[in-house]
């Protein structure tokens, strides 16, 4: 329910939901409140507790911090990072909200003491610090080319949509005749070979798409439209997906105390 309220663009709505599963986990009561219906989290072991608060804990830090920052609202998950001890050595979502919130209050050397000071042991990790690096420098084509170098030395079969819009990001950042063609191309290559419709979609929606050839564009609109994503169901499928909404809405009316 959180998830959806957060991809439906109720960033707090959503939060709230995950906060308060959080500290339910965290109380004696276990007690939550989900939409103003109260929900009990039933008597757990110490071990099972402690794993499940673990657990709601990362959800909630990941969670809120993408909706805020899609949003934009960088000083509030920056905010939520401090208050969650979610700002690590490492380069995972804390610290790169860190970078990025002192980066667009204007404060740019502050954001590279913190990369400075960051580990970033995996060659994701080294990719995601050059583009942040690029981000916060002066100026240059140096930077920018040893980004767009490592992001096309980098590969990761196991996680093609991070892969393309990790290339996306190079792409924006490098100069146009500084690999930024290059870097579209993987993107796009990476949605052509998976036949992934969102990844292609991504690439289309980028604003440096137009660095990508025609025909790799034709083929990415391709698979959107043969996808349906973005148009409307059919009659027939509506009439499935409205059977099974109040199908479902039955069960749990059943299922769940007034």
């Amino acid at each position: 329910i959180a998830r959806l309220r957060i991809r439906g663009g109720e960033a707090d709505a959503g939060r709230q939901i995950l906060q308060s599963l959080y500290d339910a986990a965290r109380s004696s009561s276990g007690q939550a409140v989900i939409d103003g219906r109260a929900v009990s989290i039933p008597a757990l072991t110490a071990s099972a507790r402690e794993a499940l608060t673990q657990w709601l804990w990362a959800v909630l830090l990941t969670d809120s911090l993408r909706a805020l920052c899609k949003a934009g609202r960088w000083t509030d998950a920056l905010r939520q990072a401090q208050q969650h001890d979610g700002i690590g050595q490492r380069l995972l979502d804390g610290r790169q909200v860190a970078v990025l919130a002192h980066a667009s209050a204007g404060e740019q050397e502050e954001a590279r003491k913190i990369l400075r000071e960051t580990s970033a042991p995996e060659p994701w990790e080294h990719v995601v610090n050059l583009c942040l690096r690029a981000l916060t420098e002066e100026g240059g084509a140096e930077p920018t080319a040893i980004m767009t170098g490592a992001y096309l030395a980098f590969s990761d079969p196991g996680h093609p949509w991070f892969t393309a819009c990790l290339g996306l990001t190079v792409a924006e950042l490098a100069v146009p005749d500084g690999g930024r063609h290059a870097a579209i191309g993987k993107a796009s290559s990476i949605a052509t070979e998976s036949r992934d419709a969102y990844i292609a979609a991504e690439v289309l929606a980028s604003p440096v798409a137009g660095a990508a050839t025609r025909e790799t564009l034709t083929d990415l609109k391709g698979m959107v439209l043969q996808s349906g994503l973005g148009q409307p169901l059919t009659a027939l499928q509506e009439k499935h997906l409205t059977a099974s909404a109040s199908a479902a809405v039955a069960l749990l009316a059943v299922q769940l105390p007034t």
